[in-house]
């Protein structure tokens, strides 16, 4: 028990003293937000780690009950990369959590001997987005992730620290003068935050979500790739200026204490991380994760492909919706001419005609949300897969090994959803857009398509010859759950609306004849229906323009050379 002194003022804790069942043997650390002591569980006879509060936080109800909610979310994560926290209460006034302990270093520690590998920072990194994405699931958002606050184990494994100790309300100064911890008011009150590793809007006081926690993580990454931190500068002031309105150096050449070249698809994730605007980072730390896996893969294999080195840097302009749809429509404009243009060798090419590429076995384009690049089908090498061109350099190189088909860009553009054949059947796959070893995703799946966030994929499912379904799964394939009635007759050409609530499927008049008919399945309101406009014998594709609107490629025969087509739309 603790013992106050005659002041009455909380008494220091010591060796020998005990906190409940907790008798403390050692002190571990301490710094601004209070000091860690090793400890030994009485009742299960085990070492843990028990962190006491600072007595002004500790003496706050307000902050001890918002602590202890807090707490109760991040002992339920269960991650292998979130520091697992058994317990929490208070002593005598003394407001403490308990947790594993654990063996090894700080990120901050290891950081001390020089910038990390390449490979092993994509491994850490990796590992630090899964325990985020847990977290962020959960609808914990960090807010203060800085290599103080992640653990290396000694068996190479990243733990997350210090989830929620960001929401206390009062300021708190750390021991490194160099990453001042300060305050800043949000929607949901004050957060706490490191100066450098902050995101814009957590620095200007703006409502945060799980996008700040990819902005820190992407300081982070920068951190052990280049020795030295993306934003610091000699001053408080010039620091915020560095992070509101400048680019991190230091990734495009030897750079740092570590003088080693960043790997340029290293380079380009990490300034995806610390876009300005939150919109124009990653949208979850899932996708981030499944980058950085595909980069400690390819560098694991000993190479740096050409699919490392011919992507471009990202777009600096915001990537809005208008963006958006603007590539998309200049990518079906591009079909339609194109396909023209073929069947129609003896008419003029159109004068803004421009052949993009020259196999002759190419198809299913789609394009980039920054309309730098085109992905495709082809197999000109002999094997269907996917490819990709860089449309300012026209670099053309493939990410997948076959045979791969329709491909779909994720909509923050980092990742590619394609169909894979096998001998009995197809899968849906995810590759990084960067190259690297592709994922399945979805077995037994016939097509798919991303929801508007990235955050889920749709899929059609052939359980039989007449037992087709639709599913939907999370971005990394799992949890997965069906979201139609079992049908009789063939579906394909997946389509997610752009506000998330619709899904279209192209749906057979027969098992062996054309589609006829769409299959809509709402959401929502977890309804279907079948959509058959009148006067349609036919429908050859379908895509969405704005919230609830179909558009409908309807043949409508043929004329002297070429099947004759034409487009409809039809409000949902």
């Amino acid at each position: 028990m603790m013992a106050r002194s005659p002041t009455g003022n909380i008494a220091k804790v010591q060796p020998g003293s005990r906190l409940g069942p907790y008798e403390i043997v050692a002190l571990l650390g301490s710094g601004g937000m209070g000091e860690v002591w090793r400890a030994r569980d009485s009742r299960l006879g085990r070492e843990v780690a028990v962190k006491v509060l600072p007595a002004h936080i500790a003496d706050d109800p307000k902050a001890v009950a918002r602590f202890e909610r807090e707490a109760r979310a991040v002992a339920a994560l269960s991650h292998p990369n979130i520091l697992a926290l058994h317990d929490f209460g208070r002593e005598d006034g003394i407001a403490y959590t308990v947790s594993e302990l654990l063996e090894g270093e700080t990120l901050r520690e290891r950081l001390r001997q020089g910038a990390v590998p390449s490979r092993k920072a994509a491994e850490w990194g990796a590992q630090i987005a899964r325990g985020l994405a847990a977290a962020h699931e959960k609808g914990i958002v960090h807010r203060d992730l800085k290599p103080e606050n992640l653990f290396v184990t000694r068996d190479g494994r990243v733990k997350v620290l210090d989830f929620g100790v960001a929401l206390y309300e009062a300021p708190i100064p750390t021991e490194d003068t160099h990453a001042p911890t300060m305050h800043v008011r949000t929607e949901a009150g004050r957060v706490l935050g490191t100066m450098g590793y902050m995101a814009p809007e957590q620095v200007c006081g703006e409502p945060v979500d799980a996008r700040a926690d990819l902005f820190a993580l992407g300081c982070v990454l920068y951190e052990m790739l280049t020795g030295e931190r993306p934003f610091h500068r000699g001053s408080l002031a010039e620091t915020v200026v560095a992070i509101l309105r400048e680019e991190p150096e230091g990734l495009d050449a030897p750079a740092g204490t570590s003088g080693r070249r960043v790997p340029p698809a290293f380079a380009r994730l990490v300034r995806h991380c610390l876009e300005k605007r939150p919109e124009e980072r990653f949208q979850s730390a899932r996708d981030l994760a499944f980058q950085l896996e595909a980069l400690a893969g390819e560098s694991s294999s000993g190479g740096t492909t050409a699919s490392l080195e011919m992507l471009p840097p990202r777009r600096r302009e915001g990537l809005g919706g208008a963006p958006l749809l603007a590539a998309l429509a200049a990518a079906l404009v591009l079909g339609g001419v194109i396909g023209g243009w073929l069947f129609h060798a003896n008419a003029p090419a159109p004068s803004r005609l421009r052949v993009l590429t020259h196999s002759g076995n190419d198809s299913w384009p789609t394009a980039s949300p920054d309309g730098k690049l085109v992905a495709f089908t082809s197999d000109r090498d002999g094997r269907p897969r996917i490819w990709l061109r860089q449309m300012t350099s026209g670099d053309e190189v493939a990410v997948t090994d076959g045979i791969d088909a329709v491909p779909r860009f994720s909509p923050d553009g980092v990742a590619l959803l394609f169909v894979r054949r096998r001998e009995a059947g197809s899968d849906l796959w995810r590759v990084s857009a960067v190259g690297g070893e592709a994922k399945r995703l979805v077995p037994d799946a016939v097509g798919g398509d991303w929801s508007p966030d990235g955050r889920e994929v749709a899929f059609i499912r052939g359980l039989s010859r007449t037992r087709w379904v639709v599913g939907v799964a999370t971005s990394d394939g799992g949890a997965e759950r069906q979201v139609s009635r079992e049908n009789p007759l063939p579906l394909g050409q997946l389509r997610w609306s752009p506000d998330g609530r619709w899904v279209a499927v192209l749906r057979r008049a027969s098992l062996v004849g054309t589609a006829d008919s769409v299959l809509l399945l709402d959401l929502q309101e977890n309804s279907e229906r079948v959509v058959r406009p009148p006067g349609v014998g036919a429908i050859s594709s379908l895509g969405w323009t704005g919230r609830d609107t179909l558009v409908l490629a309807v043949p409508e025969g043929a004329a002297a050379r070429t099947p004759s087509s034409r487009l409809l739309a039809y409000e949902v």
